[in-house]
């Protein structure tokens, strides 16, 4: 058994909580978080959202 299947294994004998902790670190390890750009698509998806909402858009994605 390698390293990390036995790292995995431990892991997995914690509770639920801990085992999504540890998921979230290590997705964020993988793809960090990039604040600028999740900043401006989140303002991006307001601003369209509002759009939408006020009837000036009427495209859909479907």
């Amino acid at each position: 058994m390698t390293k990390a299947e036995k790292l995995v294994n431990e892991a997995l004998m914690f509770p639920v909580e801990i085992r999504a902790k540890m998921v979230e670190e290590l997705l964020k390890s993988i793809n960090p978080v990039r604040k600028g750009i999740d900043a401006a698509w989140a303002k991006e998806a307001e601003r369209r959202l509002k759009e939408f909402r006020s009837g000036k858009s009427n495209k859909s994605s479907t």
